[in-house]
């Protein structure tokens, strides 16, 4: 993965852009109906006094009378050097004047400014402003609200630090800001009419003129982000150009991806902090092209893949040798293209741009990606799993296999995009508890990317704890919502991932019936042929189909929840009590109501299934439960099928 991010930090340095340049970062913004704005601080040196200027930074397009994309103003980020928000210490102060918070620009801000700027007009500005709007308490400089008009209805006392400990005052300053904070928050609110969400950064200027304008400011930046990691840098080697002898850091907080763990002394050698740097060390031009590379991918390469944000990772198997505009371009056709496999809509956009991707092909031979699915909220990033060296040929496969898929579910069920067997429905396929991602279910992605093999028994078994989900209405814990009744979508979907699956080679696919011999309608006899079921399948799918008959003739006489569907145990049903209780439940219940005419053909072919396989079953308990559920769910959908049918013919 380092080494595709140094190849993109290359590319962007190679293009002639500046350090600073190659680090300005997008916004990511909610595409709602308001627009969103940059929050200017206008520090008056003459009158004493600080103003609050707005301006638009992105803005919602209006198409066909609804609401598109909200699109972004041209040059925001690139005119106030919106450089992010490192973590650690340095985003306090230290980083960026732009930046989505305001909080330190009322007291740290400027003196750290004043300290670290080269001496020259912007020095001598910063020192104007901390003379006209900030009163020094030993060492610790804090805004005067009163003197300059601002925020004027705050307590006197809260800038009063005189007789305080150290601690007394660090604590005081904390309540000071939080004031001021909430302050600033409802004065915008109340005199520009515009919330807290609705705000994309902040940033300051002097006497009109932004700060980040100054080429002193822009120089600052660099020295604070890379060039004071190798002041008192020691020589060693580079772990990622593997230079000798040259100044090496391994300081990595400034990266945004975790490349070696460099915080925790116990993946030291020797358990001695200096020892990172014999292990992971980074030269200082090194440095410059990691972060160039990773603010390209964040900006440009950055997706959704099932639930997860993911961020692609192009590793270049030739060198490239793109220019800045052609790599954006290419970066945005590489995008659509991996996330096509996400959904259907993904797939549909990526179709309409599909001519002018055909121009990339050359390129895509030259590379494999890099997948890193994380969540990141803009402050921190947590790694969920990295995907490594994947061929765009892999992805193409994926895709191609997925809507064959499809297409056949189309045919044996419905034309509906319920079968779509891109990445972000599949998420759905599975309960996952919210606030939560499950890592089972990121391995499963790898495996499908990596062509790895997958057991069906953990397939099947986080299967049936979905249908456990549904029949309880757990649905405020899990991923999911609807109906009880959503089971029947659900069981249909599994067998066709399953099958998918198999198309894909990652389950081994067992014996399979020959359906010739069931004397059954066709649409169960190809539906039980497509998935590939064997006897012992077949038995229990038949079985499910009598309880799917049971189960309508129970909702036709008002009962909603079918108690039939009580009788099934999600912890799992063996083969002995399936056959000595179960099948004689249902066989009951369809004399009961008067529906042995329709099950008999079914009945007839199943029994005889049960008993020619009953000992010699290798089915599991739990899979016991998954077949009785599948045929359920098809005779269930059928039935739902044939009514919406009926009532659409009355209608027309």
């Amino acid at each position: 993965m380092i080494e595709g991010i140094k190849e993109i930090g290359i590319l962007v340095k190679n293009s002639g852009q500046s350090v600073v340049q190659s680090l300005i970062q997008d916004i990511k913004i909610k595409n709602d109906q308001k627009s969103h704005y940059v929050i200017n601080f206008n520090f008056d040196t003459i009158n004493k006094k600080v103003f609050i200027k707005e301006e638009v930074f992105a803005e919602s397009v209006q198409q066909d009378n609804s609401v598109a994309n909200k699109t972004s103003i041209p040059g925001s980020a690139e005119k106030y050097l919106f450089i992010g928000n490192p973590p650690g210490n340095f985003q306090r102060d230290r980083v960026s004047l732009t930046k989505d918070n305001f909080r330190y620009l009322f007291t740290s801000t400027f003196p750290t400014l004043e300290n670290n700027l080269d001496d020259g007009e912007l020095k001598d500005k910063i020192k104007l402003v901390l003379d006209a709007c900030f009163d020094n308490n030993k060492g610790i400089y804090l805004f005067k609200v009163k003197e300059c008009g601002f925020c004027t209805n705050l307590p006197a006392e809260l800038t009063d630090f005189s007789g305080l400990s150290s601690k007394e005052s660090r604590d005081k300053v904390k309540t000071f800001l939080d004031a001021i904070v909430k302050c600033v928050y409802e004065k915008i609110k109340e005199d520009k009419r515009i919330s807290k969400k609705d705000i994309a950064f902040f940033t300051a200027s002097i006497n009109g003129k932004p700060i980040a304008q100054y080429n002193e400011y822009a120089k600052y930046l660099e020295q604070s982000v890379v060039e004071e990691l190798f002041l008192k840098a020691e020589n060693g080697n580079c772990y990622v150009c593997g230079k000798h002898n040259v100044p090496v850091t391994f300081n990595t907080t400034k990266l945004k991806f975790k490349y070696y763990i460099t915080d925790k002394i116990s993946f030291a050698p020797y358990f001695a902090k200096k020892n990172f740097i014999k292990s992971f060390a980074i030269c200082k031009d090194c440095y410059k092209k990691l972060l160039a590379g990773e603010t390209f991918v964040k900006n440009n390469l950055r997706s959704r893949f099932g639930g997860a944000t993911m961020y692609i990772i192009p590793k270049f198997i030739f060198p490239a040798t793109f220019k800045l505009s052609n790599l954006n371009s290419w970066a945005s056709k590489i995008k659509m293209f991996v996330g096509s496999a996400d959904s259907f809509e993904d797939y549909q956009k990526f179709k309409e741009q599909i001519s002018s991707y055909k121009d990339f092909e050359d390129e895509n031979n030259n590379l494999l990606l890099n997948l890193l699915l994380c969540k990141d909220d803009g402050r921190s990033l947590k790694i969920y799993t990295l995907i490594k060296d994947v061929p765009p040929s892999r992805i193409g496969e994926i895709i191609t296999k997925q809507h064959n898929i499809e297409d056949i579910a189309h045919t044996l069920l419905s034309n509906t995009k319920r079968w779509d067997l891109g990445f972000k429905p599949i998420y759905y396929l599975f309960p996952v508890k919210k606030n939560s991602f499950d890592k089972s279910l990121l391995r499963l992605y790898g495996s499908i990317i990596e062509g790895e093999k997958i057991p069906r028994s953990f397939l099947v078994s986080k299967f049936v704890e979905l249908y456990k989900v549904f029949a309880y209405e757990q649905f405020s814990q899990y991923n999911v919502s609807g109906k009880s009744d959503d089971v029947v979508f659900a069981a249909l979907k599994h067998n066709i991932f399953l099958r998918y699956l198999e198309e894909l080679n990652l389950l081994e696919k067992g014996g399979r019936m020959d359906v010739n011999s069931l004397k059954l309608n066709d649409d169960t006899k190809n539906f039980i042929r497509e998935m590939g079921y064997d006897e012992q399948k077949t038995a229990l799918f038949l079985l499910g189909y009598l309880v799917g008959i049971v189960g309508n003739a129970q909702y036709s006489a008002g009962m909603e929840k079918k108690p039939i569907l009580n009788k099934i145990t999600y912890q799992g049903m063996s083969i002995k009590k399936i056959k000595e209780h179960f099948l004689n439940e249902v066989f009951e219940k369809l004399v009961q109501y008067k529906k042995i005419q329709y099950a008999d053909p079914v009945f007839a072919n199943a029994k005889p299934l049960l008993d020619k396989n009953i000992d010699k079953w290798e089915l599991s308990d739990k899979e016991n439960v998954f077949y009785i559920l599948s045929g359920y769910a098809f005779s269930t959908f059928k039935t739902m099928n044939a009514s919406k049918n009926n009532k659409e013919e009355k209608n027309g």
